[in-house]
Order: C-alpha cells, then structure tokens, then sequence
C-alpha cells in the first residue's frame, strides 16, 4: 500500500513538473526573436497611455530594422496573457531596442514576453 501511495504522489509530481515546464516562457536568441517579430526598431517612448487594463507605449521611431511605421503604440502590459507582458518597458523618453507582433487590433505585443524590449541608451 505504501508503494501505491509513495508511486501515486511521484507522478502527480513528476507531471506538475512537467506541465510548469510547457508553459514557460522560452528565452530566444535574438535571430529568434527576430524571426518571429512584424516589427524591430529602436524608438523612444514620447507618451504612455491606459487603455482598461492596458498600458500603452507610444514611441517615436528612431531606427527602423524590420517593418515600416513612424510611430508604434506598443501593450507593454494587461496584453491578456502575462508572459506576453513586457514589464522591463516603458519609461517616458526611454529609448529602447524593440521586437513586436502585430495584433489583430492593430497594436503592437511582445514577441517574447519580457524579453521584448532592451534599453538602448
């Protein structure tokens, strides 16, 4: 009986351990990250803005590496799924190195959760 038992609770754990491990966020390399991104530039944030839960960079395109735009309005957090969310973003006039997926709301979400944005200055 206690095999059963001392068998029963290493799976259930074994299979928590295993499910955690699905859905973690993957840390990509930065051709990866690319890759998977609409659009890539360096900008600097003029302006934050609340949309329900949503917080919004606007950025002022300094460098465009991939996509085409002017400005961005970014979700850097309540993107409905908090590994999407990229918390080490945004200051006002912060300049920083950004990967972004197009939303079908027309905003741009972080291609890799938090790891979507880099301080460039």
């Amino acid at each position: 009986m206690n095999k059963l038992i001392y068998r029963a609770f290493v799976l259930f754990f074994a299979l928590g351990a295993i499910e955690c491990w699905a859905y973690s966020l993957k840390h990509l390399t930065l051709e990866q990250i690319s890759a998977k991104s609409d659009s890539v530039f360096i900008g600097r944030v003029v302006g934050l803005e609340m949309d329900g839960d949503r917080r919004i960079a606007i950025f002022d395109v300094i460098h465009m590496l991939k996509g085409v735009v002017d400005k961005e309005r970014f979700i850097y957090e309540g993107s409905g799924v908090s590994e999407d969310d990229a918390t080490m973003c945004c200051e006002t006039n912060g300049v920083y190195l950004v990967f972004g997926v197009k939303g079908s709301d027309g905003y741009l979400y972080g291609a890799n959760g938090p790891y979507s944005t880099y301080r460039a200055e």
